[in-house]
């Protein structure tokens, strides 16, 4: 009977670690290795910039393009780049930041074994191959005169970035590394491999996603990319530019009342003005987008209830908030220019909208699987009758909610207007 109970023991004991190990291996998922291979390409590419940033037309030319500020970011965006011919003034030959990496790599400065071993012809073409939206960013870019100096005054770090890291890896023009965090932004400008959160590339067979883009981003628009270095036949799309999105009705009439009213949307029959927008505070910034990854890219859900022939729809529009929150101060209580957005929302009817629209804020990443989220508002109809709609509208898996906020018809709209808080982020509304 003790043999018996000893060999039941062996047997249940293999068959927990068997499961434990199973379960182990379950861990490693297919995510997990794509990012361990992403970190591995990524900071092989850093290593090549880092040391080719004794070159000075190397530094200059990263700080000069990022300046320009395609997308609205202190990014390039490599595809873009390696794709145009810039004609150097004293040369003839044409220069963009491949063909500078070129040179310094055929000078055999670098030390990684790994960029060494690959072939130039194949190197550049693989990587976006790979990760066609890959980038590089100065996301604490300054127009001070010590940044725009470059390497004359002092080099440059170089980190590469991927998801919501607590710090990232950056390294010296000699391969040193260091580990920088999100506590504090370098004065040291730091240039950042990352791949971009406000373009996309998508094949023809990628329809799925190409609908997801034109119905949830206003601003979704093609950008003329001559694809040189891959053999993918790939389409590349801007996510953010400038407000384009969708009104939510139109006319320009006024909500119910007699002359006597008091309520500002009631003696004013401009549309809705999404004014100004802020952080709370640096910390609540930095919580949904690491100064690593430059300006936060936030988006409105304006979600309301739209009444026709009696019957209330479940209706929503999209705005994106295309402004610097790192450029400028996007916290505290002192204001500039700068903090306005000015944003068109809706002219405001009670007959069709009733007296209340939710704004719901989310950081965007537009990473992972998309989902869908399930939402409602309720609002009083002219008649004082109530009505409650539901629905749902897509959103990336790593998209971050940052609250959302109920505005009343009722509210001042007069000057600055409203000021509305989801506990991290402002925002006003007034009417234009």
């Amino acid at each position: 009977m003790k043999h018996l109970l000893k060999i039941t023991f062996v047997i249940f004991t293999l068959i927990f670690l068997s499961c434990s190990q199973e379960n182990e291996h379950e861990l490693i998922t297919e995510s997990t290795l794509i990012d361990s291979e992403l970190k591995k390409d990524f900071k092989d590419f850093a290593l090549i910039i880092s040391e080719s940033l004794k070159d000075e037309n190397v530094v200059n030319y990263i700080l000069t393009e990022s300046s320009k500020r395609f997308d609205g970011d202190y990014d390039i965006l490599l595809a873009k780049d390696f794709s145009k011919n810039n004609f150097a003034k004293s040369e003839k030959e044409n220069v963009n930041l491949k063909t500078l990496l070129e040179n310094n790599l055929n000078k055999g400065k670098l030390k990684s074994k790994n960029a060494k071993s690959k072939n130039l012809d194949t190197y550049f073409s693989e990587l976006l191959e790979k990760y066609p939206t890959i980038q590089i960013s100065v996301p604490n870019y300054s127009s001070s005169n010590t940044l725009r100096k470059g390497s004359s005054v002092i080099k440059p770090l170089v980190a590469y970035a991927n998801d919501n890291e607590e710090s990232i890896t950056a390294f010296d023009e000699f391969g040193n590394s260091q580990k920088l965090t999100n506590d504090n932004i370098p004065t040291r400008p730091v240039i950042v491999i990352s791949k971009s959160e406000r373009v996309v590339a998508l094949n023809d067979s990628e329809q799925s996603e190409l609908s997801y883009y034109h119905r949830n981003f206003p601003c979704f628009q093609e950008m003329s990319i001559e694809s040189r270095e891959t053999n993918n036949d790939l389409r590349y799309y801007r996510l953010y530019r400038d407000d384009c999105g969708i009104y939510a009705g139109g006319g320009s009439g006024s909500g119910s009342g007699g002359t006597t009213n008091t309520i500002d949307r009631d003696n004013n029959s401009n549309e809705d003005n999404l004014f100004r927008v802020r952080f709370n505070s640096m910390k609540d910034k930095r919580k949904y987008e690491s100064w690593w990854y430059g300006d936060a890219e936030v988006m409105v859900k304006v979600v309301f209830a739209k009444n026709s022939s009696g019957v209330s729809l479940f209706e929503t529009t999209t705005k994106m908030i295309n402004h610097g929150f790192i450029k400028t101060k996007w916290w505290g209580e002192s204001f500039t220019k700068d903090n306005n957005v000015n944003i068109p929302i809706v002219y405001w009817e009670t007959s069709i909208y009733g007296d209340r629209m939710k704004y719901m804020f989310y950081e965007i990443d537009d990473r992972g699987k998309t989902g869908k989220v399930e939402t409602s508002i309720t609002t009083k109809l002219d008649d004082n009758t109530s009505t409650t709609v539901k629905g749902s509208f897509d959103k990336k898996e790593k998209d971050l909610f940052m609250g959302d906020v109920i505005v009343n018809y009722k509210s001042k709209t007069k000057g600055e207007g409203t000021k509305f808080n989801t506990g991290s982020f402002s925002c006003w509304i007034n009417q234009k």
